[in-house]
Formats: C-alpha cells, sequence, structure tokens
C-alpha cells in the first residue's frame, strides 16, 4: 500500500511532477494536489499583499486630496460669512498676521477635533484590517504620528488661501454689503 507517500525534489518542478504521476499506480491515485515550489507560492501571497497595500495607497491619498478641497471650501465659506468682522478688525487697528493667526487658530481647533475622532475610529477600524497587509502593525506610532502631522500641514495650508483673500479686500468695500 503506497497511500500517504511523499515526494521531495529539487529542480525543475514540473519534470518531478510528471514523473511522479507516471510512478503512481492511476487506480489508486484520484486526487493531485498543486504541485508549486515554495518561492512560487510566495510570490502570489506577497504579490496579492502589495496588491492590497497600493490600492490603500491610492484611496488614502485621494481622501488626503478631498479633504483638503472640502477644508478649503469649509473655511472660505466661513470666512467670507466673517468678512464683515475681519474687516471692522482690519479698520480697527489688527494687523493682517493677527487676523491669519485667528483663522488658523479655528481651524486649527477643527483639525485636532477631526484627527482625534480619526485616530479613535482608524484604531478601532485598524484591529480588523490589521492582518491583511503584511509587515504593518496596525497602531504604529511613527505612521499614525506623521499622518497626523501631513493632516495639520494641509489644513494649515487650506487655512491660508482663504484668510489672505478676506485680508485682499479693502475694509470699506466690505462695510458697504
Amino acid at each position: 500500500d503506497r497511500a500517504g507517500e511523499l515526494a521531495v525534489a529539487r529542480g525543475d518542478l514540473a519534470a518531478h511532477r510528471d514523473n511522479a504521476r507516471a510512478a503512481l499506480d492511476p487506480s489508486v491515485v484520484k486526487v493531485v494536489l498543486d504541485a508549486a515550489s515554495a518561492q512560487e507560492r510566495l510570490r502570489g501571497t506577497v504579490r496579492d499583499r502589495n496588491f492590497l497595500a497600493v490600492w490603500i495607497t491610492l484611496f488614502s491619498m485621494t481622501a488626503l486630496i478631498v479633504m483638503a478641497g472640502g477644508l478649503t471650501g469649509i473655511v472660505s465659506f466661513v470666512v467670507h460669512q466673517r468678512s464683515r468682522e475681519v474687516a471692522i478688525r482690519i479698520a480697527l487697528g489688527a494687523t493682517p498676521l493677527s487676523v491669519i493667526m485667528a483663522v488658523l487658530a479655528e481651524v486649527g481647533v477643527t483639525t485636532l477635533c477631526g484627527i482625534s475622532i480619526g485616530l479613535l475610529v482608524g484604531g478601532w477600524l485598524s484591529r480588523g484590517v490589521g492582518h491583511l497587509v503584511f509587515g504593518i502593525v496596525p497602531n504604529e506610532l511613527d505612521s499614525l504620528a506623521a499622518t497626523a502631522v501631513l493632516i495639520v500641514v494641509v489644513a494649515a495650508f487650506a487655512a491660508l488661501i482663504p484668510a489672505r483673500r478676506a485680508l485682499s479686500t479693502s475694509p470699506a468695500d466690505c462695510l458697504r454689503m
């Protein structure tokens, strides 16, 4: 009885597979398992993981771009709504730097709240996704800190655009509206 035999061979896998099939009794062998080298199996696994990592990166970059555009739109709207306040501050002698700092402070508070909520939700969701990406720790402190810093920088630049636009309008024009 030759049931349960295992053959280990080096070299050309296809040739060894054909030799093994010829040596085995066809009436006994009903199922031929997939014969592949360890390198072939590892290559397939790594390829799948790399594909997933590329898609996650693309979605992350898209989310960052959408966040920057949305934040710019929201800050533009808020600054436009407060243009009379900005005009009165400038008319009363506020420096352009103090107006920009006020806008940045407001955006900073909102951004930090968003980052805090994002870290909490992301930490909770990463437990379920962490096993899908090879070699990545779900709550890696370095990547979380880098992401938070990147979001703060993007938010600051997104806030500067409407703040500078509000400063370029004359106080007299804003007060006439």
